[in-house]
């Protein structure tokens, strides 16, 4: 992605966006003062009065017929925060504003793009009288057809600075669409906040991880590396542990700690973290080389990101 904008050219006077944690706190409308005092029964059933409360419910048990058994949880009882976020999108779409915690008052809050008033005796009346209702500047709806206009436009695989790693709609208090983007230049803020609307977006800057980042991997000798007291070069495996989507470490393998000792040479690996948002599916081994400064001796060989160290094996974590 190169950031291109059809051509186009960003007015240098036009309006950036801000980074999400520069936001400031957003002013009640109404404040404080006049919303309902915070009820922490508000995330319960019982503050529902259109739901029926549900008593807990023991997992069901079924026993397979291997005489194995397997556990099924019950549904978890319906609660004011998850019935409101289902339903507002779909009862109120031009308006509803999305919800969130304010841990500052400790309270529920619920926002809405207007008629403010006539919202919160809805709300209040249909899901508990403790939440508060403001104003927001944007529907939950507008928001997330934003963020898939973005995501279509923008999300791949990265490819450099300025490139968007991940996007998010709402995140509550926030009410603006979330743009996790790597190492952007001034011009390139400036012409997302224009395409996308400045008052509509935030951004989240992330930076290339370096060697300060790595993360502490396990390791052992590849098969049929031979160990003598003459080795001074190792072959071994690493298998990251970290979220990589599945992709080799190889180039984000940091250099080899090695501390020698009389009776032990203990190495500790670590990888750098891939950049951006990845997912979890488990990751490859990679081979690496590690060359000591003297041979190996009758030592024992040690993997020093363990406790304490242990002898190099990767069977705990294939």
């Amino acid at each position: 992605m190169d950031g291109a904008m059809d051509g186009a050219t960003p007015d240098p006077g036009a309006a950036i966006a801000p980074s999400c944690s520069e936001i400031p706190d957003r002013s009640y409308q109404p404040p404080p003062e006049d919303q309902p005092p915070a009820d922490p029964a508000l995330t319960t059933a019982d503050a529902i009065l259109d739901l029926p409360i549900q008593e807990p419910v023991e997992p069901e048990i079924i026993e397979l017929e291997n005489g194995e058994t397997v556990h099924i949880a019950p549904e978890a009882p319906p609660t004011a925060i998850g019935a409101l976020q289902t339903e507002g999108p779909i009862e109120w779409p031009d308006h509803f504003g999305g919800v969130w915690g304010d841990q500052r008052y400790g309270s529920m809050v619920v926002g809405f793009t207007e008629d403010v008033d006539r919202y919160a005796e809805l709300v209040r009346g249909r899901y508990g009288a403790a939440w508060w209702v403001v104003e927001v500047e944007h529907s939950e709806v507008e928001l997330r057809e934003l963020q898939d206009e973005i995501g279509r436009a923008e999300l791949g695989p990265s490819d450099g600075p300025g490139s968007i790693s991940s996007t998010a709609s709402g995140t509550g208090q926030l009410n603006r669409v979330t743009i996790g983007i790597l190492e952007p230049s001034d011009d390139r803020l400036a012409e997302l906040s224009e395409r996308y609307g400045a008052a509509r977006i935030c951004f989240e800057i992330e930076r290339t991880p370096t060697a300060d980042d790595a993360q502490v991997a396990p390791w052992e000798p590849a098969p049929g590396a031979a160990l003598t007291p003459d080795t001074t070069r190792i072959d071994v495996l690493v298998n990251e542990r970290a979220c990589a989507s599945g992709t080799s470490a190889e180039g984000r393998i940091a250099p080899a700690t090695v501390e020698y000792g009389p009776e032990t040479v203990t190495i500790t690996l670590a990888v750098i973290p891939v950049t951006g948002p990845a997912a979890c599916p488990g990751n490859p081994d990679t081979p690496f080389t590690i060359e000591l400064d003297e041979p190996l001796g009758d030592r024992t060989l040690l993997d020093g990101g363990t406790t304490p160290p242990s002898p190099p094996s990767l069977d705990d974590h294939r």
